[in-house]
């Protein structure tokens, strides 16, 4: 198992952990540091990807011992278009480390809350220029018609 190193903490492969990257994610969990939570049945959650509802294919294989020495294997394949489950997973961090998973920019949701807060800054900061703008406009409207 390959580890890769950053500011010394190890990053491993996702599904896997520990010091070496020897450990393998344990049902429920899955990803980058077995920070998510699979939301579907142990069958269907992979310690590396998770729930996985798109499958292009699903193989079942039966296998039927008639006496000591034979053995009929038989191997099923079935094509899929869509399964209508939607099913997500829940994120946590562990060891305090937080990880990006698969096509998921770890600064996603702090980038989005820093625009969210700087657009309602700049909108209140407007709005009181607008505001103290018209306010000394009436008050200068006043002073040259009261004088």
């Amino acid at each position: 198992m390959t580890t890769f190193i950053t500011n010394g903490a190890a990053n491993c492969f996702k599904g896997y952990y520990g010091e070496y990257c020897g450990k393998q994610c344990s049902f429920p969990k899955f990803g980058y540091g077995c920070q998510q939570t699979c939301l579907c049945t142990k069958s269907r959650c992979h310690f590396s990807t998770g729930c996985d509802f798109k499958q292009n294919a699903l193989r079942n294989q039966i296998v039927k011992q008639e006496g000591p020495t034979m053995t009929t294997t038989i191997q099923q394949h079935q094509e899929m278009k869509t399964v209508l489950e939607d099913h997500s997973f829940q994120s946590k961090a562990v060891d305090g480390r937080m990880y990006a998973s698969d096509g998921e920019n770890i600064f996603a949701w702090i980038t989005s809350s820093w625009i969210r807060i700087c657009v309602t800054v700049f909108g209140v900061m407007l709005f009181l220029l607008i505001a103290s703008h018209v306010l000394l406009s009436i008050i200068n409207s006043m002073r040259k018609n009261g004088t």
